[in-house]
Formats: structure tokens, sequence, C-alpha cells
């Protein structure tokens, strides 16, 4: 409450601060004119000078008028747009009303009978959506002003659709060994499904692999047995990166990487390893890894070494190396269309987009956050959303242009552009994950919550606390890892002390 109040007040000391530069502003202009009308009633000995405020105070009446006349114009085009859209939107509420009334003349009697006919319930919704859209009617408008009617409608309708996240099924990353709790903490550091989405894992600080078939877990209604992993696999370390493979040749296959730079690919149907590979830095962490979306047993990962590596299943050791940053990266992830292109954070608050074929310089360096950028996602082939220490995700359109010639122009061939910044997470001190699916993008907070935004809006559009109101302890912990299911509404979301639930999008 005191950093709330901290906030509160720095904000309003900057309202106050340029209250008072417009107002000092005016009080000199003011004082301008009234010099300049005292030494034309008395007359001035120094017509130079006065000739100079004239000029001085005519400039700056023509520079207000002319911003007057441009913001006048750009209003009425907009009030013009209105008008249009307005009647636009009126004609179809009307032939939309007349269609609905007379459908429901004949069914009105037999309707009223039904026990699942709430229009008092009907009306509650109708008027959570209205308060929603109020709430958030600054955003609506950018929205509505900068991609027009259909842009708005479309984004109305998926960012009212869903009101809460609603808990299906609490699941607890926990060890069966003895002694476990002494030297290790049930952080949960990775959540991630297999191709199909038949299986996820657990992975963290317990250095174990913890496997649940999905479709049990979501119907299991706290049922303890259906809640407990198929499968568990026990590493040495932390495990503080994991990824499972995104081909069909490779679907069993789960890369993972610790806390000592040991990079481990793991075949989930025997429970055994498969390879080993000590190339990042020992006792520097893993951050990331991602699979290829499209290549078969390429994989990319990154870590508090300032390097980023490829691999390949069937090599021994990397294919190749990026270990031009002075920095710790994060949060590797590739193109999902572009199938040569990777992107990164990094610690120095940038994030760098490469062609995995030309390793020498980036294509694009995304530069839109204060302090280290901890996650990166792909929103399409060229719309790059980022996660930074800074509490806020940013999201940027990217222009690259990979080519040949890139190496020897030895330089950057591409830009990017921000189009949106979401704050409404805390998120200054630990890694909390970041996950987005068609149009929702999650992310975990420092306060225990797990947020959701709309791609459009820049506030939260919906929040669940894993705080259960009756432990103290709660306030610290938080949300470390967060989940989308490809084809339901469905998130998965862990903390810092281990309690994985499944949120369902209601």
């Amino acid at each position: 409450f005191m950093q709330n109040g901290n906030e509160s007040n720095i904000n309003t000391s900057l309202f106050e601060d340029e209250a008072s530069e417009e107002h000092d502003v005016f009080n000199d202009i003011a004082a301008l004119l009234e010099d300049m009308n005292k030494k034309m009633q008395l007359g001035s000995d120094n017509e130079e000078d006065m000739l100079l405020n004239i000029t001085l105070v005519l400039e700056f009446l023509n520079n207000l008028y002319n911003q007057k006349l441009e913001d006048n114009n750009k209003i009425n085009q907009q009030l013009q747009k209105l008008k249009v859209d307005i009647s636009k939107i009126e004609k179809k509420q009307e032939e939309l009303q007349v269609k609905e009334a007379n459908k429901s003349t004949g069914k009105r009697s037999r309707k009223r009978n039904f026990d699942d006919y709430d229009e008092e319930e009907e009306e509650y919704n109708k008027n959570k959506k209205r308060q929603k859209i109020l709430k958030n009617l600054e955003n609506l408008e950018g929205v509505y002003l900068e991609n027009g009617l259909q842009n708005l409608s479309n984004n109305l309708s998926t960012f009212t659709e869903f009101s809460e996240l609603k808990p299906k099924a609490t699941l607890l990353y926990q060890s069966s060994r003895p002694m476990m709790g002494i030297n290790s903490s049930n952080e949960v550091t990775n959540i991630c499904y297999d191709k199909g989405e038949d299986f996820f894992c657990i992975t963290g600080g317990l250095q174990e692999i913890h496997v649940f078939p999905y479709d049990v877990v979501v119907n299991a209604d706290n049922n303890p047995e259906a809640l407990t992993p198929l499968q568990k696999i026990i590493h040495t370390d932390k495990i503080t990166a994991c990824c499972w493979s995104k081909c069909d040749a490779d679907r069993s296959n789960i890369a993972t990487g610790d806390s000592n730079g040991l990079l481990t690919l793991y075949d989930l149907q025997s429970g055994n390893s498969i390879l080993k590979y000590r190339e990042h830095t020992e006792k520097t962490k893993i951050n990331n890894i991602d699979y290829s979306n499209n290549e078969d047993g390429i994989f990319a990962s990154c870590g508090d070494d300032h390097t980023v590596k490829l691999w390949h299943k069937s090599q021994s050791a990397s294919t190749a190396t990026i270990d031009n940053h002075s920095r710790a990266c994060f949060g590797i992830k590739f193109n999902p269309t572009y199938f040569n292109e990777i992107c990164f954070g990094c610690a120095d608050n940038n994030s760098y987009i490469y062609d995995i074929r030309f390793l020498k310089n980036p294509l694009s360096v995304i530069s839109c956050h204060k302090k280290p950028v901890t996650y990166i996602n792909y929103l399409s082939r060229d719309q790059v959303i980022t996660q930074s220490l800074d509490s806020s995700l940013k999201l940027s359109q990217t222009y690259t242009q990979s080519s040949s010639k890139f190496v020897k122009k030895n330089k950057v061939l591409g830009y990017s552009k921000v189009l949106r910044s979401y704050t409404g997470h805390v998120n200054n001190q630990y890694i909390t994950n970041m996950a987005s699916v068609h149009d929702r993008i999650a992310c975990g907070s420092e306060d225990n919550q797990v947020i959701v935004y709309n791609k459009q809006i820049s506030t939260p559009m919906l929040h669940h606390s894993f705080n259960t109101g009756f432990d103290e302890d709660d306030i610290n912990h938080y949300v470390s890892s967060v989940c989308w299911n490809r084809d339901a509404n469905i998130l998965l979301a862990g903390n810092s002390r281990g309690f994985v639930k499944i949120l369902e999008l209601l």
C-alpha cells in the first residue's frame, strides 16, 4: 500500500509540475502583453524593443491559432467519422432487432418455462460488459481511431467475451524424495505442452520433471489420484529452462537447461537422457530453450554466460554460437513463420533478431525497455511481444530483411516500431514468464497474480490471485510460469511456492 501511495504522490507531483510550468508560460505572456500596452500608452523611447515584443507575441498567437485550428480540424474529422459509423450501427441494430422480434414471437411463452432462462442474469452480464467498455474507453478509442469500425467490433467482442479466470484444478509441484525440501525450492520455472497438447510437464526448483495427461487433469475435479504425475524424471540441479520438441519425429523429446549450465535431452517414453551438452559456462544458468517450428532436431538455448547457442540432436556439440553480447541472454524464440529467424532478450535492455544462417550481426534490434528483457514471444511473423523488469510488456512491429549481402554490409538491416505498451502487473525482480495465444497475452506478476491482456488494450483484461487470504506467506511469492492451451480457453499458471492452477476463461 505504501508503494502505491508513493506512486500516487509521484504522479500528482508530475501533474502539479506540468500545471505549474504551463501557468508560468501564460504568466510570462500576460506580463509581456501588459508591458507592451503600457509602453504603447506612455510612449517608449526604445521602439526597437517594443517591435521585438510585438513580433514575439504575434508569433505566439499565430502558432497557437494554427495549433488550435489543426486540433479543431482533427476533431471535426473524428466527429464526421463517428457520425457515419453511428448511422451504420443504428441501421444494423434496427435490422437485428426486427429479426430477433420475429424469431422470438413464437418462442416467448415456451422460453419462459425453461429453468436456465434467467433474464436478470442476462442483464447482469450485459452490465458487466458495459462497465468493462467504460473502464477502457480511452484504449478502445485508440483502437477505433487507428483501425476503424470493423477492427473495433472484432476486438470488442473478444475483449468482452470473458469476465473471469475460473480454477478448474490445482496441482502441487512437490517431491516424494525425502530431504528434498532442505536444499531446494518448490518454485515452478516452466510449464510446457507436447506438440499435440496431450501432455504437459512442470519443472523447477525440485530438480524434477513432472508429466501429466492434459485431459485427465482438466476433468479431474480436484480428484487427488487424477492430479498425480504420470511420470517423474529426476535431474541433478534446479531446472531453469524446458521445451518440448515441436516436430512429429521427436515428439517424445524434451530439452532442459539447469542452474549449472548443463543442457540435457530426455526421451519421455523411456524416461532416460539421450544427450548432455556442457558448453554453457559451468555454474551459470541456462535461461531459456526453444525448438524450431519446422526443422526436426534443431533447438536453441541462451544463458547467463552471455551466449546464445544453436544445436542439432544429431551433433555432439553446438552448431553455432552468438557471443557478441556483454550481458545475460533470456527468452529465446524461433519465428513461427520465418524459420531461420530467432529472437531473444538481453540484460542490456534490448531484444535482438538474428538470421541463423548469418550470425555476424542482428537483423534488427528492439530498443524499448528501461530494464533487462527477460522473455519474448512472437504474436505473428513480424510482431514481437517483449517482457521486461521495468514492469511492462511491449508489442513491437519488426521490419527485417534476410539476405546473403547481410554479412558483407556488416550492419543491422532492419528496425522496429513499438505499437503498444502493457502495464498493470508487477515485475521488477524475478523472471515471471509470459505466453500468448491468438489475441491474448498472459504473464506472471510479483504480487502473486497471473495477469491476462488483450492485444489491443494496454490495461489488464483479467487477473487471478494465488493468494489464499489465510496465509501471510502468500505475499512473499510470485507467479513464475504461464502457458496457454492452443485450442482451448485454458491457461496453466504456476507460482514460486509450487502451486499450479488450471484456469478456464469464462
